[in-house]
């Protein structure tokens, strides 16, 4: 779950039941190879802000095995896929 704390209550913004966010971040993370310190969600939200990305809907959801040849392309930059999963 993607849960939100606002005006002392909690908000549930979204669920998933095949892949965690987390787990998510981290995978997008791993294949590009992005560094864990501080946090790999950090990094990647600190790179999806670097460049006005193309539309989201070209890459959403970066998946593992799109992820590669979209890069290998030149379809998408390490910035648009962060962005993208943001």
């Amino acid at each position: 779950q993607v849960i939100a704390f606002s005006r002392r209550r909690y908000r549930i913004l979204g669920e998933t039941l095949d892949v965690p966010v987390g787990n998510c971040i981290d995978r997008l993370a791993r294949l590009l190879q992005i560094p864990n310190d501080p946090s790999p969600g950090y990094n990647v939200e600190q790179l999806a802000k670097r460049d006005p990305p193309k539309p989201p809907s070209l890459f959403c959801p970066p998946q593992k095995a799109v992820t590669p040849k979209l890069l290998e392309s030149g379809e998408a930059t390490p910035e648009d896929l962060c962005f993208s999963l943001q």
